[in-house]
């Protein structure tokens, strides 16, 4: 937490001094805007995958120009990233010990899991950026740079999928099912629900449109995208479900869970 409140700081101090150098030179730009589009968490699983769906993006940025067409700008936001998991099958073999201290393999099998994963997060993008007129009514400008993302939730609900976990004792040469209170069981439709483990995302973004003068303010649309260079979760599991019954997200049998986004910006600027 101490992490994300110095990075806000910081951001906040640089917005200030921007905007108090370039209100001197008279070559400040403000703007606020709105991102809608694929906007999720990605990454690939044996037999299944998670893909991104459709969310929202609100910032505010400030763009200091130190010579008539380029510039540098930094901003602040506030992101949702939302998801669809889905694995088709899942076998898994692990040593383990029960609660007698005895070992064991404790064997999974799954099929048909779905799970919806959310994330939302504050974001702080430091970019270049170019404009250009394009004529005496329309303009251009195109953004590009890194964002960092700082999570502040993320969930995970599985909806669909069929499970059954066993216990095989190679001491006794012996394989239980059917027994929940000792962690052997079949359910038929799972219902799991939790908070994922994040860490701090960094993410290549650009964005480019047209500005169209409104008064003393432009009006602007256009298309925007990144793509995450770490991953996002941080899972405490490599496993769908530790025994004894313990469900992991589905995010856990990925190696790299990426945030990435793409679709319509739209603002105003002034």
């Amino acid at each position: 937490m101490k992490i994300k409140q110095y990075v806000l700081i910081i951001t906040a101090l640089c917005l200030a001094i921007t905007i108090s150098n370039a209100q001197e030179v008279k070559k400040l730009e403000l703007g606020i805007n709105g991102f809608y589009g694929y906007s999720g968490l990605s990454g690939s699983l044996t037999n299944g995958n998670i893909s991104p769906g459709l969310s929202y993006q609100l910032s505010i940025d400030g763009k200091f120009f130190f010579l008539k067409n380029l510039g540098l700008g930094i901003g602040a936001g506030y992101a949702t990233y939302t998801s669809n998991g889905e694995l088709k099958t899942y076998t898994s073999n692990n040593p383990t010990t029960d609660s007698e201290g005895e070992s064991f393999e404790y064997r999974v099998t799954a099929s048909g899991i779905i799970e919806d994963l959310k994330l939302s997060a504050i974001e702080v993008p430091v970019f270049m950026t170019f404009r250009n007129s394009l004529s005496e009514k329309l303009g251009l400008q195109a953004n590009v740079g890194l964002k960092i993302s700082l999570p502040i939730s993320a969930t995970y609900q599985s909806t669909k999928g069929a499970l059954e976990t066993k216990g095989y004792y190679a001491s006794n040469n012996v394989e239980y099912s059917n027994m929940p209170n000792h962690g052997f069981e079949t359910i038929e439709k799972i219902s799991y629900s939790g908070n994922l483990s994040t860490t701090m995302a960094y993410s290549l973004f650009g964005n480019i449109g047209i500005t169209i003068p409104i008064y003393k303010m432009g009006f602007n649309i256009g298309v925007y995208g990144s793509y995450g260079l770490n991953s996002v979760l941080k899972p405490t599991s490599k496993l769908l479900i530790d025994y004894p019954g313990n469900y992991n997200s589905l995010s856990s049998l990925s190696e790299k869970v990426s945030l990435v986004s793409g679709g319509v910006r739209f603002g105003v600027s002034f």
